[in-house]
């Protein structure tokens, strides 16, 4: 039994490596599905994490990155393995927290924050490393990301008065984005989490059953005293003190991100009634992915879901709210 127990354990650690790898590798050396792969990168770690326990699963997780650092370095390929441990180690938080039985809004954060103080460290020792302050770099990294949206622009069917005024403007762009960029940081890394948190969910009720359970998601809503976070942030913008602003700016942006959370939620909440099929939900959501402004419709029904209760369906009291 001992022995039978532990060669399907080494099978399992084999066939973590290999996902994981394909996973890492994937990011590597396709560039067209790079983007993609990267928002998936923590659910393999998270799941094998889950599945095999702390030991195997970290070993899973280094024996992947020796992989994809190995097959960056021979085929002299840029991207960088410090993303993927990043990304990699969000997995493992990921894992840990949703073993704890903590609600879908502690998990995400948890995992979000944690996210976020990596990145922080990494820019204060390429400060120590290069001498260059944070701010700097990633006011750097912004103006590179602009300047390449500009070229992709310049292919696609814009005038050339939009063209020069984005161009005039880039400078300006570069600079709120940078102003923005904690809480921009913050709502990415709480979409990849809360997508790898979902299908792994997922695949653990289909391997593991009752790990973890967070109830019906259509019915998530944030704290009443949110909108008081909002009223204040809004309001701190219009402050011409740039640290004030620059904090305001951030807080709001954070705060909208949860209402369009909540607003999701509410969409949601009106399929599961409806019944909808799933080729509706998935034009639903693919619209407002490429729809901005449909994006803002979203905020708002989260927004006055607070007097209107688009649900009319008091909200669970176990542990849903973050």
């Amino acid at each position: 039994m001992d022995t039978g127990r532990r060669g399907f354990l080494i099978v399992e650690v084999f066939r973590g490596v290999f996902v994981t790898s394909l996973v890492f590798l994937t990011v590597t050396l396709v560039p067209m599905l790079s983007t993609m792969m990267l928002i998936m990168v923590p659910l393999p770690i998270c799941f094998f994490f889950t599945k095999l326990g702390r030991i195997k699963g970290s070993l899973v997780f280094v024996l992947s990155l020796l992989i994809a650092g190995t097959v960056e370095y021979a085929v002299a390929v840029h991207t960088s393995v410090t993303i993927l441990f990043t990304l990699g180690a969000l997995g493992i938080v990921l894992s840990e927290t949703m073993k704890r039985d903590l609600s879908i809004g502690w998990t995400v954060s948890i995992a979000a924050f944690a996210g976020l103080f990596v990145m922080a460290a990494i820019l204060i020792y390429n400060n120590i490393l290069y001498g260059k302050l944070p701010w700097d770099q990633i006011y750097a990294y912004v103006s590179s990301v602009v300047q390449e949206n500009i070229k992709l622009y310049g292919q696609l069917d814009f005038s050339s008065e939009q063209m020069q005024y984005i161009k005039e403007n880039s400078g300006k762009i570069a600079r709120i984005l940078t102003y923005a960029f904690p809480s921009l940081s913050l709502i990415s890394l709480s979409v990849i989490i809360l997508v790898n948190v979902l299908i792994c969910r997922t695949l653990l009720k289909v391997s593991t059953p009752g790990n973890p359970d967070f109830g019906d998601l259509s019915l998530w809503k944030a704290s009443d005293y949110l909108i008081w976070l909002v009223i204040v942030s809004g309001a701190s913008v219009m402050i011409p003190l740039s640290w004030i602003k620059f904090t305001a700016l951030n807080f709001l942006l954070l705060c909208l991100f949860i209402y369009f959370l909540q607003g999701i939620a509410i969409i949601e909440f009106f399929f599961k009634r409806k019944n909808a099929p799933f080729y509706l939900r998935f034009l639903v959501y693919f619209l407002i992915m490429i729809q901005q402004y449909l994006m803002f419709f979203v905020v708002a029904a989260g927004l006055f879901d607070l007097w209107i209760d688009f649900r009319k369906t008091p909200a669970p009291t176990k542990n849903l709210n973050p």
